[in-house]
C-alpha cells in the first residue's frame, strides 16, 4: 500500500492539506493545546463551526465565552480530567451567531516525553441536528405516552365528564395552556362539558368563556383561531386575560362527516399552535371522536330508557345502535352475539349468524393469525388494533380494525371499525404515485429522444449546405436543372423536423423545470426591427405585406432573453402570414407602459373559429386549416409561445372572429433581473436570428 506522503505528493498538495480536506468533508474540526505553555491551534473547520474568523485566533478565554453558561461546569470538568491523562468526550452548547449549537468535543492527552511538554489533541463535531432530532423523538415519545395513558384511562368508560377530565390532564402534561374546554353537540344543542371535580357553580359562572369560538368550530365544522383581545364578550375577555391566555384555538371533533363537538385550548402566547402541538391535539380529537360519539349516544340512550321500559339494558341498546361492529365470540370461535350493523355488512341478519363460526367470514389468508390471537386472549386480556380481512356472503372483501377484550366466562367481545375505504384510498394513492412517476419517466424519455433527433438533423443540414455549395461551384447549370428542387425538398423537411425537435425539447425542459432564461439588457426597438426584417422575405414570397408601426423614440431598454423574444414573435408572425391571403397585410405594434411593454401582431386572415379559440394555447392543439390550405404543425408552437411569455412575467391573449382576422397581444415585464453580462455582437446576433427565422418560417417558402 502506498504511503500518505506519496499519494498526496502525486496530487500536488501536502499531507496537512489532505487532513484539512478530510476534516472539512466529514464536518469535523481538530485542535491542539500545549498544557505547559498554554498555546493552542484550531483547524479552519473549528472556526467555521464557531462562526469566527481566522484572525484573531481562538483563545481559551474566547472559547469559554462561547460555551453556554449552563454547560461550562461540565466542560471544565471534562477538560480538567483530560489534562490529568486519558481521554474525554463531552457534548455542550456554544453561542454561534446569536443562537446555540450543540458541539461534541473529543480529546486525548499525550504526556511529556523526550523533553516535549504534555499536549492535548481533540476533535470537534457539530451534533446540532442529532440533538434536535433526539428532542423531536423525545417529544413524540412523550406525546405517545400521554395518549396511551389517556386511552388506558378511558377505554372502558362512557362517562363523558370523566373522559373530558382525562383529556384535560393529558393535554396539560404536554402543553402550557391556560384553559381547556370540550364542547359536545346533542341534536341542535351545543354545550360545554363540565369535567369531573369542577365546582358546578364555578362552571356556571364561566360558562360563556370560549363559548363563542367553541360554538363556531362546532357549527361551521372548521378550525377557529381568535386572539384574546378580539374575543367579543367583555366578561370572557377579562377572565381569559386573568388566566394568562393570549390566543384561543378550537378544533372540530368529527365522527365521519358529522361534527359532534370541539376541543378548545387557550395558550399563553399570541398566534397559533406549533406543528407538534397541533398534531398532538388532532390525535386527541381523533380518539375523542369515537369516545364522544359513543358517550353522547350512551347519554342519549340512557335518557330514552327512562321513557321506554321495554328495553332490556343500556348495553343492549348501545350494542344494537352502534355504527361500529360489535360481536361476542364464545370459547369455540362462534358468534354468540352480533350487532345489526355488522350483520348487515356481512349480508345477513343477527339471528341467522348466531352459532356460526367466525372463521367462515375471515379471509383464508388471515385465518391462521386470527386463530392464534383468539387462543392468546386468556393470557393477554385485551388486544387493540388487530386488523384482518373479512368476506361477506356476497363475496365482497373488506377490512376491519378490532379491539378485543377477554371476558371471565371465556367469551371475547370484539369492537371493530370498517377501514375498507381507508385501505382503498391508500391503494389509490399508491397507484397515483406510480402514475406520476411513469409520467415523469415519459417526459424524460421524450426529452432524450428530442435531443437525439436534433444532432443528426444538424449534420444533415450541414451536409446539404456543403453539397449545394460544391455543386454550384462545379456545374451551376446542372445544379439549377437537376438538383435545386431536390435540395429544396430536403431543406424544407429538415427545417420542419428541426423546429418540431426544438419545440419538443424545450416543452419537455419547461415541464420538468430545466428551462432557464438568459436575461440580458437589450434595445427593444432594435430587436423588433431585426425580427420583422428577417421575416419580410418570407412574407413577400407569400404575397403578404409586413408592417412595423413606428417604435417610440428614446432608448427603450428591456431586460429579456433575446432568443426567446425572437421565437415568440417569429412564431406569431409565421401563423399570421400563413393564415393571411395573398394581398393581405400583417402589422406589428409596440406600446410602452409603466411596468411592462405590449407587442401586438394583427393580420387580415381568415380568423379563428369560436369553438377553437378557448383552446388555442393548449399543447398538441392545432388551429383550423387556413384559407390558403397551408396548415401544418405539431400543436406545440403557441403552447410554447405562451410558456415563454409567462417566463418573462407577462401574459398573452388573442382576439379573433371568423373572416375578420386575428390579433395576438403579449406583454413582457420590465422588472426581470439580469442573468447575463453584456450583449452579443451584432454579427453573431444577426446570424443567430436568420438561422432561427429559417427554422420558424420554413413553411412559408
Amino acid at each position: 500500500m502506498d504511503s500518505l506522503e506519496e499519494l498526496t505528493g502525486s496530487l500536488g498538495f501536502a499531507p496537512q492539506q489532505f487532513c484539512a480536506l478530510a476534516q472539512q468533508t466529514g464536518g469535523n474540526g481538530s485542535w491542539l493545546y500545549l498544557c505547559s505553555s498554554g498555546r493552542c491551534w484550531c483547524s479552519s473547520q473549528v472556526y467555521r463551526m464557531y462562526g469566527l474568523p481566522r484572525r484573531p485566533g481562538l483563545t481559551p478565554e474566547g472559547f469559554w465565552a462561547l460555551v453556554c453558561p449552563e454547560d461550562r461546569e461540565a466542560v471544565r470538568a471534562a477538560f480538567d480530567k483530560l489534562q490529568h491523562g486519558g481521554s474525554c468526550r463531552v457534548v455542550h452548547r456554544a453561542l454561534v451567531r446569536g443562537r446555540y449549537k450543540w458541539l461534541e468535543q473529543s480529546g486525548r492527552c499525550y504526556p511529556a516525553q523526550g523533553g516535549r511538554e504534555p499536549y492535548l489533541v481533540g476533535v470537534v463535531r457539530d451534533v446540532t441536528r442529532l440533538k434536535e432530532e433526539e428532542a423531536r423523538l423525545a417529544a413524540r415519545r412523550a406525546d405517545l405516552t400521554a395518549v396511551t395513558a389517556y386511552l388506558a384511562e378511558t377505554t372502558d368508560t362512557t362517562d363523558l365528564r370523566a373522559i373530558v377530565s382525562s383529556v384535560k390532564r393529558t393535554i396539560r402534561k404536554r402543553m402550557d395552556v391556560a384553559v381547556i374546554g370540550v364542547f359536545a353537540r346533542q341534536g341542535e344543542r351545543i354545550s360545554r362539558v363540565i369535567p369531573r371535580g369542577m365546582d358546578p357553580l364555578q362552571a356556571f359562572q364561566f360558562q360563556s368563556i370560549q363559548d363563542y369560538v367553541g360554538y363556531q368550530a362546532v357549527t361551521e365544522g372548521a378550525r377557529q383561531v381568535c386572539p384574546v383581545e378580539d374575543y367579543p364578550s367583555p366578561l370572557g375577555r377579562e377572565a381569559l386575560n386573568a388566566a394568562g391566555g393570549r390566543s384561543i384555538i378550537s378544533l372540530p371533533i368529527k365522527h365521519g362527516k358529522r361534527t359532534v363537538g370541539a376541543l378548545t385550548v387557550v395558550i399563553r402566547r399570541p398566534g397559533d399552535l406549533t406543528r407538534g402541538e397541533n398534531e398532538f391535539c388532532r390525535t386527541i380529537c381523533g380518539y375523542l371522536s369515537n369516545q364522544l360519539y359513543s358517550a353522547l349516544l350512551y347519554e342519549q340512550l340512557r335518557e330514552e330508557l327512562a321513557h321506554r321500559r321495554h328495553l332490556e339494558s343500556d348495553r343492549e341498546t348501545i350494542f344494537n345502535e352502534s355504527v361500529d361492529y360489535i360481536t361476542v365470540i364464545d370459547g369455540h370461535g362462534r358468534f354468540a352475539q352480533i350487532n345489526p350493523a355488522f350483520a348487515r355488512r356481512l349480508g345477513s341478519t343477527p339471528q341467522a349468524l348466531l352459532g356460526r363460526s367466525i372463521f367462515d367470514f375471515i379471509h383464508p389468508d388471515d385465518r391462521a393469525f386470527a386463530l392464534c390471537t383468539l387462543r392468546e386472549m386468556r393470557a393477554r386480556g385485551v388486544v387493540r388494533g388487530f386488523c384482518n380481512r373479512f368476506v361477506s356472503l356476497d363475496g365482497t372483501v373488506g377490512y376491519v380494525e378490532n379491539n378485543l377484550k377477554y371476558m371471565e366466562n371465556g367469551s371475547t367481545i370484539a369492537i371493530a371499525r370498517d377501514v375498507t375505504d381507508q385501505r382503498r384510498m391508500e391503494a389509490r394513492n399508491s397507484a397515483l404515485e406510480a402514475s406520476v412517476n411513469l409520467e415523469r419517466m415519459k417526459s424524460e424519455l421524450l426529452a432524450g429522444i428530442s435531443h437525439e433527433f436534433k444532432t443528426p438533423l444538424n449534420i444533415v443540414l450541414s451536409s446539404l449546405d456543403l453539397m449545394r455549395t460544391k455543386s454550384s461551384m462545379e456545374d451551376p447549370e446542372r445544379f439549377q436543372r437537376d438538383y435545386a428542387r431536390f435540395f429544396g425538398y430536403a431543406y424544407e423537411n429538415c427545417y420542419k423536423l428541426l423546429r418540431l425537435t426544438a419545440n419538443l425539447l424545450d416543452s419537455s425542459r419547461m415541464e420538468n423545470g430545466y428551462f432557464r432564461l438568459r436575461v440580458g439588457r437589450h434595445r427593444l426597438g432594435e430587436l423588433l426591427r431585426d425580427i420583422v426584417a428577417s421575416a419580410e422575405v418570407y412574407a413577400n414570397a407569400c404575397g403578404v405585406t409586413l408592417y412595423l408601426e413606428p417604435v417610440p423614440d428614446g432608448a427603450l431598454w428591456l431586460n429579456c432573453d433575446a432568443d426567446c423574444v425572437d421565437r415568440i414573435l417569429l412564431n406569431l408572425l409565421s401563423n399570421a402570414i400563413k393564415n393571411t391571403p395573398e394581398g393581405g397585410a400583417v402589422r406589428v405594434s409596440l406600446r410602452w407602459e409603466a411596468d411592462a411593454c405590449r407587442i401586438s401582431v394583427a393580420d387580415d386572415g381568415c380568423g379563428i373559429a369560436p369553438e377553437v379559440l378557448p383552446h388555442i394555447f393548449d399543447r398538441f392543439r392545432t388551429e383550423q386549416p387556413s384559407l390558403s390550405g397551408r396548415q401544418d404543425g405539431s400543436g406545440l408552437g403557441l403552447a410554447l409561445t405562451k410558456a415563454l411569455v409567462e417566463l418573462h412575467g407577462g401574459e398573452i391573449r388573442v382576439e379573433s372572429a371568423p373572416g375578420q382576422g386575428s390579433r395576438f397581444t403579449f406583454s413582457l415585464s420590465r422588472t426581470l433581473p439580469l442573468t447575463e453580462a453584456g450583449t452579443p455582437q451584432a454579427a453573431v446576433r444577426r446570424e443567430a436570428l436568420n438561422s432561427r427565422a429559417r427554422v420558424e418560417l420554413y413553411r412559408l417558402k
